[in-house]
């Protein structure tokens, strides 16, 4: 048996040693994420824009999820969603709080992977996702009663499986890509911008793909024109 047989049945310790260690890692700055949110949470009232979720909230689901206003009323889905556990919470304030707590956090590994995706080493990605657990402007805006931090995962959660799905075109994929999509069009519709970077994205890969064919067929066409009139 080869050298290279023998490494490809002999499991590598040191990179699976590698692959705890960063999962270990990645754990730890979800924990300092989670603490920092959950401090700056303590004792915090609604206040701001907060104030008008509080009072969209008192309007009946019908209003909500056909009326948008410009004023506090930008995202109906998200607010009626907070009126339906609300209703199961008995009013209190860490079950209004939890959607967005939630995004915030499903946002750290998210960027962690969506790095890995974009070709970055994962010291890179661990460094992104620290980033992103250490940010004041997301801090604040995971403990909000506002859609942010839900639209900023889901887009993500978006562009990450839009990467997948181009790797491995299945249906699973594609499926889950237009789900993630349509979820942070509910919270929001700056999502718009977001769905015309990915479609900019999908036909520069097209296009990236269909010149290649082009060449590849032009060098070929020229192989044979030239071995036929030799």
């Amino acid at each position: 048996m080869t050298k290279e047989n023998l490494q490809s049945v002999i499991p590598n310790n040191d990179t699976e040693n590698n692959q705890h260690s960063y999962k270990i890692i990645l754990l730890c700055v979800v924990i300092i994420g989670l603490s920092l949110r959950l401090f700056f949470m303590h004792g915090r009232h609604f206040v701001d824009d907060e104030l008008g979720t509080l009072l969209w909230m008192k309007k009946d689901y019908h209003f909500l999820l056909t009326h948008f206003a410009s004023h506090w009323l930008t995202m109906n889905f998200y607010i009626a969603f907070l009126k339906l556990i609300n209703q199961f919470g008995n009013g209190k304030a860490w079950v209004l709080v939890a959607p967005s707590l939630i995004g915030g956090m499903a946002l750290i590994p998210i960027i962690y992977q969506l790095g890995l995706k974009v070709g970055a080493h994962k010291e890179t990605a661990l460094i992104a996702s620290f980033l992103v657990a250490v940010n004041p402007f997301l801090i604040r805006y995971s403990v909000i009663i506002r859609s942010y931090s839900m639209l900023l995962a889901f887009a993500a959660c978006a562009l990450l499986l839009f990467f997948i799905w181009q790797k491995n075109k299945t249906w699973t994929n594609g499926v889950l890509f237009g789900v993630s999509l349509f979820l942070a069009f509910m919270m929001h519709a700056n999502t718009l911008y977001h769905a015309v970077f990915i479609g900019i994205l999908f036909f520069c890969t097209v296009y990236q793909k269909d010149k290649k064919n082009i060449t590849q067929r032009t060098i070929s066409d020229a192989n044979f024109y030239i071995s036929t009139n030799s």
